[in-house]
């Protein structure tokens, strides 16, 4: 069939038919569909034995006119580019909603996003062109992604109580992609004399961990892993965690298991607590000897106090010119010389 051309808004049609104005002819492949203004777009082609009837659209894949549309198509791409523009929006934040962010972080970057899609909304109404309206839908588009990724990239601090050197428990709702003043570990094996600690560098959701801080405060990236309840201690990593506090006076779940105290792993005798986000060690899961392990595995060895369980007349800190400790398995908090009953310590 031959085909013809149109360079000009203005068709002159054969075969006795009178001059149309054809304004815009739409493609439609698929579910894929272009408007083409002739005023910008003029080299489109069309099977000469179609009709053309002005004020009407050409599927050219089948050779139909497809329905009725207005001289001016523009508002129809803009009103479906602006809708595409909130999906993506809305989208977005709900997927920020998720993040494991502060929640002036989630709400400064919700307000970035509809400032973006205020804006792009004025820049498609005020466009004249089907090739605007797209770049100015690509942008935003983007811009909105840029500001999710930017908030999952954001260091987030869960500690500010650390000292170099010193070790303690940690255990987060999130895996942790990055980390900044602290190494994490687990424990992996014991002897006679010492836990044999590997570290671990991509911390799971919901896993327990040795940490020694290497700075004051310890800083994470956020993956978009979530765990809701905290992971079952295994052999594979016998750190039991917690998401809440365990008061000593509601249970003795720590009892017989170790915990960190004064930079040592220690067996509990009687009843303690721990803050929530910490962790312990369940002593029957910790594996005699020292197991395999990947080359790559970082080692460490963190002695055993010099008594194996440690008697909890150690554990005892000062505290504002006090201190807690447990005499004949009862606690007390000794002031100025005075004895008074306690319900436990609370191990940081």
């Amino acid at each position: 069939m031959r085909k013809l051309t149109i360079l000009f808004a203005l068709l002159t049609l054969s075969a006795g038919l009178w001059a149309q104005e054809i304004n815009a002819v739409k493609f439609v492949q698929g579910q894929t569909t272009d408007w083409y203004l002739l005023s910008t777009n003029p080299e489109v082609t069309f099977t000469d034995h179609n009709p053309v009837i002005a004020g009407k659209t050409y599927d050219l894949a089948n050779g139909n006119v497809e329905t009725a549309f207005d001289t001016d198509p523009l508002p129809v791409i803009k009103e479906a580019a602006i809708a595409d523009i909130n999906n993506v929006a809305a989208a977005a934040k709900e997927e920020i909603d998720g993040l494991g962010v502060d929640e002036s972080a989630k709400s400064d970057a919700k307000a970035q996003i509809g400032n973006i899609v205020n804006t792009v909304t004025a820049t498609i109404n005020a466009a004249t062109s089907k090739d605007a309206i797209d770049k100015a839908k690509t942008e935003a588009i983007a811009k909105i992604h840029d500001v999710v990724q930017t908030t999952k990239n954001m260091w987030i601090s869960v500690r500010t109580d650390g000292t170099a050197g010193n070790w303690n428990t940690i255990c987060l709702e999130r895996n942790i992609t990055d980390i900044d003043g602290a190494t994490f570990w687990t424990v992996s094996g014991q002897d006679a004399t010492s836990f044999i600690l590997d570290q671990v560098t991509e911390p799971e959701a919901g896993q327990g961990y040795l940490i020694r801080f290497t700075a004051a405060e310890l800083k994470v990236k956020y993956g978009d892993q979530v765990a809701y309840t905290p992971a079952i201690a295994d052999e594979t990593n016998p750190i039991q965690g917690t998401f809440t506090q365990i008061d000593a006076a509601e249970t003795n779940v720590l009892v017989g298991n170790y915990i960190v105290y004064e930079n040592q792993l220690r067996k509990v005798v009687s009843w303690v607590g721990l803050y929530a986000h910490r962790a312990y060690v369940v002593a029957d899961l910790v594996p005699n000897g020292e197991p395999q392990h990947a080359p790559k595995a970082a080692r460490a060895y963190m002695p055993k106090p010099n008594s194996t369980p440690t008697d909890n007349s150690s554990l005892h800190h000062s505290i504002n010119s006090s201190f807690k400790m447990i005499k004949d398995g009862q606690f007390v908090i000794i002031r100025d010389n005075k004895m008074y009953n306690a319900q436990g310590i609370l191990i940081n």
